[in-house]
C-alpha cells in the first residue's frame, strides 16, 4: 500500500509534467517525438511507488526545467534528452 505522502508527490510529478513541462518540451523541434510518446505514456501509466523513485523522477524534471532556463550546469545530465532516458530507465 502507498503511504499519503508518496501518493501526493506522485501526483505533484504528475501535475509538473503535464502542466508545465510537457507543453514546453513538445513545442521543441529538435526533441525526439518518439522519445516524447514514451515519457508521457509513462506519466500516464507506469509511474513507480516508491517513494526514493519518485523522487529521483523529480529532481530530473527539475534538471530538465533548469536546462529549458540555460542552466545545463546544474543539472544531473546536460541534455533534455538524457534526462528522458534517464526517466524511462527508473522502473
Amino acid at each position: 500500500m502507498i503511504d499519503k505522502y508518496t501518493l501526493e508527490l506522485k501526483e505533484h510529478i504528475k501535475n509538473i509534467w503535464h502542466e508545465k513541462l510537457y507543453p514546453q518540451l513538445s513545442q521543441l523541434d529538435f526533441l525526439d517525438k518518439d522519445l516524447l510518446i514514451k515519457v508521457r505514456l509513462k506519466f500516464l501509466n507506469d509511474l513507480p511507488d516508491e517513494f526514493e523513485k519518485l523522487q529521483h523522477i523529480y529532481l530530473l524534471l527539475n534538471d530538465i526545467q533548469a536546462i529549458l532556463n540555460g542552466r545545463a550546469d546544474l543539472a544531473e545530465h546536460s541534455t533534455i534528452e538524457a534526462n528522458l532516458y534517464a526517466i524511462l530507465d527508473i522502473q
